[in-house]
């Protein structure tokens, strides 16, 4: 039978998600240690986040919304506007705003995103490619200044609020899906290391090891608001934060704790004395008998 394996003691630092030990504590730990970790690490990037559309995408907006003409909608999946020619409504280094009208425009190469109203859909274009929107015809969507700009001042802090929440929430979906997907990867590595592989650790250490590589896409989102990183500079951060996740991935179940063998010795009862009747005959006395038959001998003697 395998002798059982001596256990390792705990990896420290369960409060960090930075370290291969402090990734390996939060999956042995207590599980609301691990969802109070990850929630802090989605609302630190839904803060990235709100900071990147405050500050690059809420002004052009605002400006485009102050340069909506008096008369304009989309009515039965097309535009009405009331010039034809294309009008640029925002143009900045982040986000250019636009109506084509006859879908005569092309866009801006200048901004990192593009919005253009064309005449049956909206199109979106950035660095990852052009995608286009089609207008929903039961809809009547007001496109004019006297309707959208006192309701863009009311809601825009709302709408910075959600943009906050939704990305942290989206964080953390996706990390917990991920996470589902990766345990039984991480399971078989486990088991292959000879390290603690239940289900429930694995998930854990899965969804910890996805932290790290979120705040670094985070951090790159960051210096890319701040104007140290350029948009094709970003892109590669972005792939970056995949590798991350693979060295996390790889590395912290090194610090997981050494599995337990399911094979355990048998307890040895310990040799019963042995009886008065099992005593060799022939054998020498010990020194208490030696010493009882000297006494009694001098003794007698006397």
């Amino acid at each position: 039978m395998d002798p059982q394996l001596p256990a390792t003691p705990s990896p420290r630092c369960p409060w960090q998600p930075l370290t291969f030990r402090g990734v390996a504590g939060l999956a042995v730990t207590s599980p609301s240690r691990l969802r109070t970790v990850a929630t802090l690490a989605a609302l630190v990037l839904g803060g990235v986040i709100l900071h990147y559309v405050a500050t690059a995408w809420m002004p052009a907006i605002h400006t485009a919304v102050r340069q909506l003409p008096p008369a304009g909608e989309i009515r039965d999946g097309r535009l009405v506007w009331p010039t034809e020619g294309p009008v640029v409504l925002a143009d900045t280094p982040r986000l250019t705003i636009q109506v084509d009208p006859r879908g005569t425009a092309r866009d801006t190469q200048g901004s990192d995103w593009s919005i253009t109203f064309g005449p049956t859909a909206l199109r979106i274009s950035s660095l990852l490619g052009m995608s286009e929107i089609p207008y929903p015809t039961a809809w009547i969507i007001a496109l004019n200044r006297p309707e959208i700009e006192p309701r863009w001042g009311a809601w825009r802090p709302h709408l910075l609020l959600a943009t906050a929440l939704v990305s942290a929430l989206g964080f953390l979906v996706l990390w917990n899906v991920l996470a589902l997907l990766l345990s039984a990867p991480v399971k078989a590595y486990c088991l292959l290391l000879n390290r603690r592989s239940d289900g429930r650790c694995c998930r854990r250490l899965a969804l910890a090891a996805l932290l790290p590589g979120g705040l670094a896409m985070g951090l790159g989102l960051l210096g890319h608001t701040l104007g140290y990183l350029q948009p094709a500079e970003l892109l590669l951060v972005f792939g970056i934060h995949l590798l991350v996740d693979l060295v996390y991935l790889t590395g912290a179940p090194w610090a997981l704790p050494a599995a337990q063998s399911t094979f355990t010795p048998l307890p040895t009862a310990a040799p019963a004395p042995p009886r008065s009747s099992d005593k060799n005959p022939f054998a020498a006395p010990d020194s208490r008998a030696r010493d009882r038959n000297t006494d009694r001998d001098g003794h007698d003697d006397a």
